[in-house]
């Protein structure tokens, strides 16, 4: 299968659009641990097509989550989300601190 470049064209076409539908599925539901992954396996493709800044962005934030923060705020940065509490620059909350009042 080495030499079979069409078939190699196939299967990373297939490849790709399930790591994106994969990863668009992870954000809908707010899965940071799913995302994280789908976001880490994408480094070597944002590194291969030179978009060098988005594969930074990425290696930090695997950096942030493993390394960086300690548990607790590991868990947040993964897992948080926005609530708009309205219309306009700093109207959004997180959804974790308005759910513990």
């Amino acid at each position: 299968f080495d030499n079979d470049e069409m078939f190699n064209y196939g299967r990373l076409v297939i490849y790709l659009g399930l790591l994106f539908s994969n990863l668009e599925k992870a954000i809908s539901y707010g899965d940071g641990d799913r995302e994280s992954l789908c976001l880490k396996l994408t480094i070597p493709i944002f590194r291969r097509m030179g978009r060098t800044k988005y594969a930074q962005s990425m290696v930090r934030r695997v950096v942030m989550i493993k390394s960086v923060l300690s548990e607790a705020d590991s868990y947040e940065y993964r897992h948080n989300t926005t609530i708009g509490l309205g219309v306009g620059p700093g109207k959004r909350k997180s959804a974790t601190t308005i759910w513990s009042c």
